[in-house]
């Protein structure tokens, strides 16, 4: 496999987890792995990879909205614990989905952030 190829596969690789963690892993594990994640594939990158750059530079800050997104739900809800156990509810609307899966998009993790500032103004329960 060339380099480039190696990346893109990283990338989607990336991309893939981020999919995966809404269901399988509480937001810190989601967080601690692809912050690892991250890391291996900056190694890889070169210089000229515009792409593939821009493509890491929308990852490292999908991971610092979920940091801010954890922040947030332990200042909300008082505790780690209850924080991941509101993250894996469901969202209040059409189909089944909890919060955690909603945060795979930005737009989603704006979503939750709207809220959690709901619940800390005690405008949703």
């Amino acid at each position: 496999m060339k380099a480039n190829e190696k990346v893109d596969h990283d990338l989607l690789n990336l991309t893939v987890f981020f999919l995966k963690a809404a269901t399988k892993l509480t937001l810190d594990e989601t967080i601690r792995k692809a912050q690892r994640l991250i890391s291996q594939i900056e190694e890889e990158i070169k210089p000229g990879q515009r792409e593939e750059n821009r493509m890491l530079k929308r990852d490292k800050k999908h991971v610092a909205n979920l940091i801010k997104v954890q922040k947030r739900s332990i200042e909300v809800f008082g505790s780690t614990a209850a924080a991941e156990e509101w993250l894996q509810s469901e969202v209040i609307g059409p189909g089944p989905q909890t919060h955690m899966e909603l945060m795979i998009s930005d737009k989603g993790i704006d979503q939750v952030l709207n809220e959690l500032g709901r619940i800390e103004h005690g405008l949703i329960s």
